[in-house]
């Protein structure tokens, strides 16, 4: 019994036994210390169970693990001043079967479809005379069951493929399913989900997953489907894809769907208050909930401390420098965990004399909110890199005392009481359209653009600084244009393709330049494509599914390191993730199961 214990699939049925509402949003009563049994016995303990399926979505969204292994390792992100934090996953340096954000992602993964697994098992015994009720409540165990499914074929390739809920009598055995029969459930169970989901739930239950986040995410599965096809098969899979998306689009004004008239309306809308307006997010299609009123609610053992705090990983330190006391300045955003900077090829992609989006998403300036004199100790500091004659100069209150720019600096950064960098004391030999490294000064890139997407200038977080209570988007209504423009640029119909990218291009247009923005048929390509997605969904945790879904082998090594010539140790095997050592060493056939291809 030893060996079940750390059987993932199999351990995963005490949380059956155990489960609890997870949000405040998601919770009609505590079932307490009640038995699974009783809970799913009744329509009110069923539902209040059916909504711990979205707890583990805490350990994944707003929180370092989702970060490393959705955004990290792509051609967006440097470590921040090249530092070893997270290196496994965001250099592909040392990573074995022993990380922990990968064994993490795996556990609580098969939790979930498990969890699923005995709800759908179970629901006939559970007392509905409501048929639209009980299929309701059905569809989300599909539509959850599909998305923990999604994510493990993805990070790990043909697993296990889980149907029914395990227990204690799981033979201590395990057996690959190829990713093709992987999407063949994760499809049925969309499709099941897409016909018997409400297009929204009340106000305050918002973020079940609704008849809008079945559609969206069947879009994005049958894409990422599409690129295991061969032959003409190709073709079947993106007409899908395309079709699937365009249903989306088409049908907006019914699912009550639209697009906020700004990029920066959209990224805002997420932390509105109060949650009503959240709930009234026109652009969520599946969103997680944070909630700072039950801050306990957020928590799930071992794993976040109560909030979103993805916004923190993108942020410049500013706090304690010159011009700055040690308090955090809301607009700027919680600096003490600053893990990635930009690369060159990312800040690179925007044309901000013509797209609003890197303004919204980019901070070059800061104010200073404390006076300070420049001393002859400060001239000394590498880390400010100054000459002589700064000595005595004063930074007052409400003067400019740093200035990080993707352009280059009008003026000597030594020479000056501000700290200043440009893009070539960042980086080496910067020049529009190609790749440039990151120089090799672990000083200087301590200060880069600040990546402020969902900084959130309202933050009143009372229980701890270090935290945030906006909601994380998981799926948003402008991927339904971004994933119809991709399914007809595989097609080959780059006119239809140029449309869909357009009606988002035109929406990040700053006020005039709306036909600058726009692209021509000929303009479309992959590359096209894979740029867009980056400037409008950076952060969004979708850019290593992008860029996997897209290219294979070499192929996807050589994408990588052409953008982000610091990642120099990437192997096309690191195309999935390691299975967990602890996993395979509770299997009795852990040989016959394997462990993924040149992993240790």
């Amino acid at each position: 019994m030893n060996k079940l214990k750390n059987l993932s699939y199999a351990v995963a049925a005490f949380l059956v036994t155990t489960a609890t509402s997870c949000s405040k949003q998601l919770e009609e009563f505590n079932p307490g210390d009640a038995t699974a049994e009783n809970l799913w016995s009744t329509p009110t303990g069923f539902a209040s169970l059916t909504a711990t399926v979205y707890q583990d979505l805490h350990l994944w969204y707003g929180v370092e693990d989702g970060m490393w292994l959705l955004e990290g390792g792509t051609d967006l992100w440097y470590g921040s001043k090249r530092g070893s934090y997270a290196r496994q996953y965001l250099h592909y340096d040392g990573l074995t079967s022993q990380q922990g954000q990968s064994r993490n992602l795996w556990q609580y993964a098969y939790r979930g479809i498990n969890l699923c697994n005995a709800g759908i098992g179970r629901i006939d015994k559970a007392g509905f005379t409501n048929d639209i009720e009980k299929n309701q409540r059905l569809a989300e165990l599909h539509f959850m069951r599909a998305f923990y499914n999604f994510q493990l074929v993805e990070q790990f390739g043909g697993v296990m493929l889980r149907t029914q809920e395990t227990d204690e009598s799981t033979e201590l055995k395990a057996y690959r399913s190829s990713p093709e029969q992987f999407y063949e459930v994760i499809i049925s169970d969309l499709e099941f989900a897409k016909n018997n989901l409400p297009v929204k739930w009340p106000a305050a239950e918002y973020s079940r997953a609704d008849k809008r986040s079945a559609m969206g995410l069947l879009a994005r599965v049958l894409l990422t489907r599409a690129y295991y096809a061969t032959g003409g098969d190709r073709t079947t899979w993106f007409t899908k894809a395309k079709d699937a998306a365009l249903e989306v689009i088409n049908s907006k004004g019914s699912l009550q769907l639209d697009l906020y008239p700004t990029f920066k309306e959209a990224c805002l809308a997420i932390s509105a208050k109060p949650i009503a307006l959240r709930a009234g997010n026109k652009e969520a299609m599946f969103v997680l909930a944070y909630n700072e009123e039950n801050h306990a609610a957020n928590m799930y053992t071992s794993g976040n401390p109560g909030g979103n705090r993805i916004f923190k990983y993108t942020i410049t330190r500013y706090t304690g420098k010159p011009g700055f006391n040690n308090t955090y300045i809301n607009a700027y955003g919680v600096d003490g965990e600053g893990r990635l900077m930009p690369t060159w090829h990312f800040l690179d992609l925007f044309n901000e004399t013509i797209d609003s989006r890197y303004d919204a998403c980019f901070q070059e300036t800061w104010i200073a909110n404390n006076s300070y004199t420049w001393t002859s100790a400060d001239v000394g500091a590498a880390r400010f890199d100054k000459n002589a004659k700064v000595v005595g100069k004063e930074t007052k209150v409400g003067d400019v005392a740093m200035f990080l720019t993707k352009g280059d600096l009008p003026y000597n950064r030594k020479d000056t009481n501000i700290i200043a960098m440009g893009k070539s004391d960042l980086y080496v030999n910067p020049v529009h359209g190609q790749p440039a490294p990151i120089i090799n000064n672990t000083v200087l890139t301590e200060y880069y653009p600040s990546f402020r997407k969902f900084v959130n200038p309202n933050r009143t977080a009372t229980l701890t600084a270090a935290t945030d209570y906006s909601d994380a988007y998981i799926m948003r209504f402008a991927e339904m244009y971004l994933i119809a423009a991709e399914a007809y640029t595989q097609l080959n119909d780059l006119g239809n393709a140029a449309t869909m990218l357009n009606v988002i291009r035109r929406r990040a247009a700053k006020p005039g330049k709306e036909t600058d923005m726009e692209v021509t048929a000929a303009q479309v390509n992959m590359d096209l494509i894979l740029d867009e997605r980056a400037r409008e969904f950076a952060g969004e945790q979708h850019r290593w599914y992008d860029l996997k879904r897209v290219f294979r082998g070499q192929d996807w090594v050589n994408y990588i390191k052409k953008w982000n010539p610091d990642i120099t140790l990437i192997q096309p095997h690191h195309w999935v993730r390691p299975i967990p050592q602890l996993e395979l060493s509770a299997l009795e056939n852990a040989e016959e199961f394997g462990q993924n291809p040149n992993y240790q």
